[in-house]
């Protein structure tokens, strides 16, 4: 009956006055939609860069002041440059302040992210990254995802890093993959991204200079085939993967005398050839290039591609599973971690991959 009543009353009220309710109707919802960061478009931003990593020019601004809020510009004063002091004393001064005051933007980070959320996240996760920068670039949306009315390219820097600690620490799920996956990549591209000296701009603050010389190129030690259509191979085993998994399953088999044929999606990497960056080594050996994830962002996900999976990639810690673990696994039911069989699993393996304590010397992080 209300409905009705006001459906009359709007009926029945003079023509000019329903024209100017629904013309300031359409106003209002075009300025609360529209992208108001049009002014501030990074100078990087060409319509050939969108085109490329499928990003329109207010994605990318607030793409960049998400980043740079991460990776922010930082006053070096004394106060810093005493806290800086106190874990880096034999870094020089200028070098120091250098580091604080250099934002991601100024570092081409945005334009990276950009460019590896695009070649390396699924289509429908890079679709929902867009639309929170589009939204964060509108009135509207912004006001919805951040309790802002202005765009979020437009909030000072404190604020921005208010908003994002919200999200990061949101009931919402959504809000907290966007807020794990979009700094988890900034930082790191951060820290990872080489200039044309070959090295990050970063390093001399951190008293890193670089990688040391590569090894020396050998000949494979196993035979690769490569396989394309049209391919026939014989064999009695085929086993899919060449990580700890595979390869050793691989070996046990070729032991047994089958004729054994391992399929590796990712492609062979010498010692000799290995990169010695980590960002190249991240494209070239790493699944989805480092950003392979959980469905949620919630843990990260660094999965070798290559010949030999994980044991290739990850550096050799090797330790014997320890009691404690065994037994809370045995408890659940799975009693062969106490049996001796798995012993003998155990000191197979430390005598085939040559496990030992002979001229090992810790880095700091690990003493």
């Amino acid at each position: 009956e209300t409905w009705r009543s006001l459906i009359t009353l709007v009926l029945e009220a003079d023509p000019r006055l329903v024209a100017g309710t629904c013309a300031t109707t359409v106003v209002i919802g075009w300025w609360m939609l529209k992208p108001a960061t049009k002014w501030v478009v990074p100078i990087e931003y060409t319509k050939e860069f969108g085109k490329e990593a499928s990003i329109s020019a207010n994605e990318y601004t607030t793409l960049a002041s998400i980043v740079d809020t991460f990776v922010p510009e930082v006053e070096f004063d004394a106060a810093t440059e005493k806290q800086a002091r106190a874990v880096a004393p034999d870094i020089p001064v200028k070098e120091l302040a250098e580091f604080f005051q250099r934002s991601g933007s100024q570092m081409g980070v945005p334009r990276e992210v950009a460019l590896a959320m695009k070649s390396n996240l699924p289509a429908h996760s890079y679709a929902g990254l867009k639309l929170v920068f589009w939204l964060c670039s509108t009135r509207i949306g912004s006001f919805l995802l951040a309790g802002r009315i202005t765009p979020f390219a437009c909030l000072s820097r404190t604020t921005r890093e208010r908003v994002l600690l919200g999200w990061g620490s949101s009931r919402l799920q959504a809000k907290r993959t966007f807020f794990t996956a979009v700094k988890g990549l900034s930082i790191a591209t951060a820290y990872t991204l080489i200039g044309p000296d070959g090295k990050n701009v970063n390093w001399k603050a951190l008293g890193f200079n670089g990688s040391g010389p590569k090894a020396k190129t050998s000949p494979p030690q196993i035979a690769i085939t490569k396989v394309e259509a049209g391919t026939t191979l014989e064999c009695d085993v085929v086993v899919v993967g060449s990580g700890a998994g595979g390869g050793v399953v691989a070996g046990q088999l070729a032991q047994q005398g089958f004729n054994v044929i391992v399929l590796e999606k990712g492609q062979y990497v010498p010692e000799g050839d290995m990169p010695l960056s980590e960002k190249a080594a991240n494209v070239r050996m790493f699944d989805r290039a480092a950003l392979l994830g959980s469905d949620d962002a919630s843990i990260a996900i660094l999965a070798g591609s290559v010949v030999g999976g994980g044991t290739t990639v990850n550096w050799c810690a090797s330790f014997r599973t320890p009691g404690p673990v065994r037994e809370e696994w045995a408890k659940q039911g799975l009693d062969l971690y106490t049996s001796p069989q798995y012993d003998k699993a155990l000191d197979a393996v430390c005598e085939r991959i040559n496990v030992h304590t002979d001229g090992i010397q810790h880095g700091p992080h690990s003493r």
